[in-house]
């Protein structure tokens, strides 16, 4: 019993850092916000924390390309950030910026549009444009490509480019669509089939593109310490 107890608390010495207190008081003012909000607002709190398929009374397949698509974004941010955490202090700073933007950039997209913050809430709340949103976006990727071209350029870096290939064809695809085939279908099959699916198979190519290319720099970094 006390060697379970002595190794608990050797244990929570481990786990009782810095980041860790953070992020748990992280978590814990947001659940203080969501309560404060919910009373604040007369806003029942389950439309804060309840599920959404059983708020919308949705069926269990309802936007699942578009939450298979938000997982996607996390997959590549998740990669990077374990990959800088691992070996990023022992990589050059520029090696360990490019994995930390490469975390920020899928995290942001993986955000905007789980809440569709640059199709609804952008011009909302802070009245900007969706078009200058993607705009924001588009001047953040050119950076990272020239920022990073040498690292990028040693990667399998074809994955990254069909990636970005197939969201930018998502994304022509959205705003011009209306005016090529008209009102009437921009909700038809057809468009869905082009736009979401050029983005979901975007988002697949970006994925796997952090996830080789976070994998190979971690075999490389092991064969240099043998």
């Amino acid at each position: 019993m006390f060697t379970i107890i002595n190794l608990f608390k050797q244990r929570l010495k481990e786990v009782y850092t810095l980041p860790m207190l953070f992020l748990y008081a992280l978590a814990l003012l947001l659940l203080f916000v969501v309560f404060i909000s919910s009373k604040t607002m007369d806003i029942d709190i389950a439309q804060f924390m309840g599920d959404m398929q059983q708020l919308g009374n949705l069926q269990f397949y309802s936007g699942i390309i578009t939450n298979l698509g938000v997982f996607l974004w996390v997959v590549g941010g998740i990669v990077n950030f374990f990959t800088f955490l691992v070996i990023g202090k022992y990589e050059s700073n520029q090696q360990a910026n490019y994995l930390l933007l490469s975390c920020l950039i899928s995290f942001i997209l993986a955000i905007d549009d789980f809440f569709m913050f640059h199709e609804r809430w952008a011009y909302r709340y802070f009245s900007i444009n969706e078009k200058y949103v993607l705009l924001s976006y588009m001047i953040l990727i050119i950076y990272y490509l020239i920022a990073y071209r040498a690292i990028i350029l040693k990667n399998n870096f074809v994955f990254l480019i069909l990636s970005l290939g197939l969201f930018g064809f998502s994304v022509v695809a959205d705003l011009s669509w209306e005016k090529v085939f008209g009102k009437e279908s921009v909700h038809g099959i057809a468009n869905f089939l082009v736009e979401e699916g050029a983005k979901f198979l975007g988002l697949m190519t970006w994925a796997i593109y952090h996830t080789i290319s976070s994998k190979d720099l971690i075999i490389k970094h092991l064969n240099n310490n043998k």
